[in-house]
């Protein structure tokens, strides 16, 4: 679709509330890939508009900060960005993510399921939560929770005050020898 004042692409957001049309799109914003409405968790939900190099630039990033590329395990809905950035960071790696149900909503139980699923795959393994999932399988006390996978924070969300949980990426125990007197 073309805006006939600028000549540039028209985006309309039909999965966004109200399904408004963004209007013409002009300089880089014609590069982009991706509209998506964010959560309003700063205020009121805006929508963003996301190039292909913004989107691999982010997946490149947190593969960074991890310590490679790995297998994912996607527990987020694609229709918000942390579940779309999970799609993301496989395609650059070149894996196939292991896919939760969410049919039926966030269980520990499936999550413990698409889990089992996900450590039987070669190399590093991670998924992306937000702060109420963890929070879920924090206090199911954890069938879900695999000890030797990473969670990467999804959300600018605050954390559920109870449980207390940390949304940060794990970190390898230090393996020197303590100190001796």
């Amino acid at each position: 679709m073309s805006d006939p004042v600028s000549g540039g692409r028209v985006v309309v957001a039909a999965g966004l509330p109200g399904g408004r049309e963004l209007g013409g799109l002009v300089g880089w914003e014609r590069e982009a890939v991706l509209a998506v409405a964010t959560s309003g968790s700063t205020g009121s939900p805006k929508v963003v508009l996301l190039s292909a190099g913004a989107l691999v630039a982010s997946a490149e990033a947190t593969h960074a900060r991890l310590g490679g590329a790995g297998t994912w395990l996607l527990a987020l809905p694609t229709t918000h960005i942390a579940g779309v950035q999970v799609l993301v960071r496989s395609i650059v790696a070149g894996t196939e993510p292991v896919v939760m149900d969410l049919a039926a909503g966030f269980r520990a139980s499936g999550f413990a399921t698409a889990a089992r699923a996900l450590l039987a795959t070669p190399g590093p393994h991670y998924t992306a939560l937000v702060p109420t999932q963890l929070a879920r399988l924090v206090a199911t006390e954890g069938p879900g929770w695999p000890r030797s996978a990473r969670s990467t924070p999804s959300s600018s969300a605050a954390p559920p005050r109870r449980p207390r949980c940390s949304t940060a990426p794990a970190r390898p125990a230090s393996t020197s020898s303590p100190p001796t007197a």
